[in-house]
Protein backbone atom coordinates (compact mmCIF):
# COMPACT_ATOMS: atom_id res chain seq x y z
CA UNK A 1 0.00 0.00 0.00
CA UNK A 2 1.05 3.64 -0.77
CA UNK A 3 1.01 6.32 1.36
CA UNK A 4 -0.69 9.88 0.65
CA UNK A 5 -4.60 9.78 0.26
CA UNK A 6 -4.74 5.85 0.20
CA UNK A 7 -6.62 3.86 2.47
CA UNK A 8 -6.72 0.41 0.94
CA UNK A 9 -6.59 -1.61 -2.02
CA UNK A 10 -5.60 -0.75 -5.72
CA UNK A 11 -8.25 1.42 -6.07
CA UNK A 12 -6.65 4.05 -3.05
CA UNK A 13 -3.57 3.30 -4.37
CA UNK A 14 -4.83 4.76 -8.34
CA UNK A 15 -6.99 7.59 -6.60
CA UNK A 16 -3.52 8.87 -4.14
CA UNK A 17 -1.37 8.95 -7.37
CA UNK A 18 -4.05 10.71 -9.53
CA UNK A 19 -4.33 13.25 -6.55
CA UNK A 20 -0.58 13.34 -6.38
CA UNK A 21 -0.52 14.42 -10.28
CA UNK A 22 -3.64 16.94 -9.65
CA UNK A 23 -1.81 18.97 -7.02
CA UNK A 24 1.57 18.98 -8.72
CA UNK A 25 -0.01 20.22 -12.03
CA UNK A 26 -1.93 23.08 -9.73
CA UNK A 27 0.81 24.14 -8.41
CA UNK A 28 2.81 24.56 -11.62
CA UNK A 29 0.06 26.16 -13.14
CA UNK A 30 -0.35 28.54 -10.01
CA UNK A 31 3.08 29.81 -10.36
CA UNK A 32 3.37 30.02 -14.37
CA UNK A 33 0.00 32.63 -13.40
CA UNK A 34 1.93 34.28 -10.45
CA UNK A 35 5.28 34.76 -13.29
CA UNK A 36 2.28 36.28 -15.52
CA UNK A 37 1.13 38.33 -13.47
CA UNK A 38 4.50 40.01 -11.86
CA UNK A 39 5.64 40.41 -15.64
CA UNK A 40 2.25 42.19 -16.82
CA UNK A 41 3.31 44.34 -13.57
CA UNK A 42 7.26 45.17 -14.92
CA UNK A 43 7.56 48.43 -17.17
CA UNK A 44 7.89 47.15 -20.84
CA UNK A 45 11.03 48.45 -22.48
CA UNK A 46 13.31 48.39 -19.48
CA UNK A 47 16.86 46.60 -18.97
CA UNK A 48 16.85 43.44 -16.39
CA UNK A 49 17.59 45.09 -13.29
CA UNK A 50 18.12 43.78 -9.75
CA UNK A 51 20.08 40.60 -10.53
CA UNK A 52 22.75 41.33 -7.85
CA UNK A 53 22.63 39.49 -4.48
CA UNK A 54 19.64 41.02 -3.22
CA UNK A 55 17.11 37.85 -1.79
CA UNK A 56 13.83 39.85 -3.36
CA UNK A 57 12.21 39.01 0.02
CA UNK A 58 10.77 41.50 2.31
CA UNK A 59 8.31 41.64 5.09
CA UNK A 60 6.57 44.03 6.89
CA UNK A 61 7.60 44.31 10.74
CA UNK A 62 5.60 46.70 13.53
CA UNK A 63 7.89 49.76 14.11
CA UNK A 64 8.46 48.93 18.03
CA UNK A 65 9.58 45.09 17.22
CA UNK A 66 12.98 46.97 15.54
CA UNK A 67 13.19 50.04 18.15
CA UNK A 68 11.73 49.38 21.49
CA UNK A 69 12.56 52.88 22.29
CA UNK A 70 9.90 53.82 20.53
CA UNK A 71 7.05 52.06 22.59
CA UNK A 72 4.45 53.70 25.51
CA UNK A 73 6.39 54.03 28.75
CA UNK A 74 6.55 50.59 30.73
CA UNK A 75 5.45 48.51 28.04
CA UNK A 76 9.14 47.60 26.84
CA UNK A 77 10.30 43.88 26.61
CA UNK A 78 13.81 44.35 25.40
CA UNK A 79 16.56 46.95 25.61
CA UNK A 80 16.55 47.76 21.58
CA UNK A 81 14.56 45.40 19.69
CA UNK A 82 13.29 41.65 19.59
CA UNK A 83 16.45 40.50 18.75
CA UNK A 84 15.36 36.82 18.10
CA UNK A 85 12.45 38.09 15.53
CA UNK A 86 15.60 40.35 13.57
CA UNK A 87 18.13 37.52 13.49
CA UNK A 88 15.25 34.79 12.00
CA UNK A 89 14.44 37.09 9.36
CA UNK A 90 17.96 37.67 8.50
CA UNK A 91 18.68 34.29 8.65
CA UNK A 92 15.76 33.41 6.05
CA UNK A 93 17.02 36.60 3.86
CA UNK A 94 14.52 38.60 4.29
CA UNK A 95 14.69 42.24 4.13
CA UNK A 96 12.48 44.26 6.70
CA UNK A 97 10.29 47.07 5.79
CA UNK A 98 9.65 49.18 8.75
CA UNK A 99 6.35 50.60 10.04
CA UNK A 100 5.82 53.64 11.32
CA UNK A 101 4.97 53.45 14.77
CA UNK A 102 1.58 55.11 14.63
CA UNK A 103 1.22 56.00 18.61
CA UNK A 104 4.52 57.65 18.13
CA UNK A 105 3.38 59.73 14.62
CA UNK A 106 0.26 61.05 16.36
CA UNK A 107 0.74 61.11 20.16
CA UNK A 108 4.45 61.83 20.76
CA UNK A 109 6.26 59.30 22.71
CA UNK A 110 4.95 59.91 26.51
CA UNK A 111 1.03 59.30 24.62
CA UNK A 112 0.30 62.73 25.88
CA UNK A 113 0.49 61.26 29.36
CA UNK A 114 3.48 61.50 31.84
CA UNK A 115 1.63 59.02 33.96
CA UNK A 116 0.59 56.54 31.77
CA UNK A 117 3.36 53.62 33.04
CA UNK A 118 1.58 53.77 36.57
CA UNK A 119 -1.57 52.55 34.87
CA UNK A 120 -3.10 49.41 34.17
CA UNK A 121 -1.92 47.90 30.69
CA UNK A 122 -5.37 47.20 29.16
CA UNK A 123 -6.80 50.41 30.70
CA UNK A 124 -3.85 52.70 29.32
CA UNK A 125 -4.24 51.01 25.81
CA UNK A 126 -7.82 51.81 25.80
CA UNK A 127 -6.95 55.34 26.39
CA UNK A 128 -4.42 55.29 23.42
CA UNK A 129 -7.10 53.82 21.32
CA UNK A 130 -9.52 56.57 21.97
CA UNK A 131 -6.88 59.44 21.37
CA UNK A 132 -5.89 57.64 17.99
CA UNK A 133 -9.76 57.39 16.77
CA UNK A 134 -10.60 61.13 16.14
CA UNK A 135 -10.87 61.67 12.80
CA UNK A 136 -7.82 63.67 11.90
CA UNK A 137 -5.62 61.28 13.80
CA UNK A 138 -7.45 58.12 11.86
CA UNK A 139 -6.64 60.89 8.60
CA UNK A 140 -3.12 60.96 9.69
CA UNK A 141 -2.69 56.87 9.53
CA UNK A 142 -4.80 56.48 6.65
CA UNK A 143 -1.96 58.65 4.83
CA UNK A 144 0.89 56.31 6.83
CA UNK A 145 -0.61 53.62 5.57
CA UNK A 146 -0.83 54.40 1.68
CA UNK A 147 2.66 55.16 1.80
CA UNK A 148 3.34 51.96 3.16
CA UNK A 149 0.77 50.36 0.39
CA UNK A 150 2.21 52.07 -2.35
CA UNK A 151 5.50 50.30 -1.43
CA UNK A 152 4.65 47.13 -1.26
CA UNK A 153 3.14 47.56 -4.89
CA UNK A 154 6.32 49.39 -5.76
CA UNK A 155 7.91 46.19 -4.87
CA UNK A 156 5.75 44.09 -6.50
CA UNK A 157 5.96 45.60 -9.77
CA UNK A 158 9.40 44.35 -9.80
CA UNK A 159 9.09 40.72 -9.14
CA UNK A 160 9.81 41.19 -5.19
CA UNK A 161 7.91 39.27 -2.90
CA UNK A 162 6.37 40.76 0.05
CA UNK A 163 5.85 37.69 2.48
CA UNK A 164 3.50 39.27 4.68
CA UNK A 165 3.25 41.52 7.90
CA UNK A 166 4.61 41.13 11.45
CA UNK A 167 2.60 42.60 14.12
CA UNK A 168 2.20 43.21 17.99
CA UNK A 169 -0.32 42.03 19.53
CA UNK A 170 -2.80 43.26 22.00
CA UNK A 171 -1.48 46.72 21.09
CA UNK A 172 -4.39 49.10 19.90
CA UNK A 173 -2.64 50.37 16.98
CA UNK A 174 -0.44 47.47 15.35
CA UNK A 175 -2.27 44.16 16.94
CA UNK A 176 -3.36 41.67 14.37
CA UNK A 177 -4.79 38.90 15.81
CA UNK A 178 -5.88 40.30 19.38
CA UNK A 179 -5.95 44.14 20.11
CA UNK A 180 -7.32 46.06 23.09
CA UNK A 181 -10.91 47.78 23.36
CA UNK A 182 -12.70 48.70 26.17
CA UNK A 183 -9.85 47.60 28.62
CA UNK A 184 -9.96 43.98 27.23
CA UNK A 185 -7.64 42.11 24.91
CA UNK A 186 -10.26 41.43 22.44
CA UNK A 187 -10.17 39.42 18.94
CA UNK A 188 -9.28 41.77 16.06
CA UNK A 189 -6.77 44.05 14.42
CA UNK A 190 -5.44 47.39 15.69
CA UNK A 191 -6.01 50.63 14.25
CA UNK A 192 -3.36 51.11 12.24
CA UNK A 193 -3.10 47.85 10.91
CA UNK A 194 -6.85 47.77 10.06
CA UNK A 195 -6.11 50.83 7.82
CA UNK A 196 -3.44 49.36 6.35
CA UNK A 197 -5.17 46.35 5.30
CA UNK A 198 -7.48 48.37 3.51
CA UNK A 199 -5.09 50.41 1.73
CA UNK A 200 -3.46 47.35 0.39
CA UNK A 201 -6.50 46.04 -0.67
CA UNK A 202 -6.89 49.25 -2.78
CA UNK A 203 -4.28 48.40 -4.76
CA UNK A 204 -5.16 44.83 -5.38
CA UNK A 205 -2.62 43.26 -2.40
CA UNK A 206 -3.97 41.10 0.25
CA UNK A 207 -0.86 39.63 2.85
CA UNK A 208 -1.30 37.27 5.23
CA UNK A 209 -0.52 38.61 8.53
CA UNK A 210 0.73 37.29 12.09
CA UNK A 211 0.91 38.66 15.46
CA UNK A 212 3.67 38.19 17.96
CA UNK A 213 3.94 39.52 21.63
CA UNK A 214 7.60 40.48 23.43
CA UNK A 215 6.25 38.67 26.75
CA UNK A 216 6.51 35.87 24.47
CA UNK A 217 9.35 35.07 23.29
CA UNK A 218 9.59 31.31 22.22
CA UNK A 219 6.47 30.99 21.25
CA UNK A 220 6.24 33.83 18.91
CA UNK A 221 9.48 32.49 17.42
CA UNK A 222 8.25 29.88 16.61
CA UNK A 223 4.86 31.05 15.34
CA UNK A 224 7.28 33.53 12.86
CA UNK A 225 9.31 30.43 12.06
CA UNK A 226 6.56 28.42 11.14
CA UNK A 227 4.92 31.92 9.06
CA UNK A 228 8.29 32.26 6.97
CA UNK A 229 8.26 28.43 6.08
CA UNK A 230 4.27 28.57 5.02
CA UNK A 231 2.87 27.34 7.85
CA UNK A 232 0.40 28.51 10.56
CA UNK A 233 1.15 29.87 14.18
CA UNK A 234 -0.94 29.85 16.74
CA UNK A 235 -2.59 33.15 18.73
CA UNK A 236 -1.77 33.54 22.15
CA UNK A 237 -3.79 35.47 24.71
CA UNK A 238 -1.96 37.06 28.21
Amino acid sequence: MSGGWSHAGGDADAFSLKGERYLSNAIVEWRIFREKQTAALIPTGMPDMFTDKRSKKLILVAHCLLNQNSISDGTAGFPSQFREIVELLMDHQVGIIQLPCPELICLGLDRQAPDGATRELLSENTRIRGLLETEHRLETLRAKAGEVAAQVEEYGRYGFEVLGLIGIDRSPSCGVETTTKDASEVAGKGIFVAALEEKLRDHGIVLTMIGVKTSRVLESLDKARKFLVGGRGRSFVD
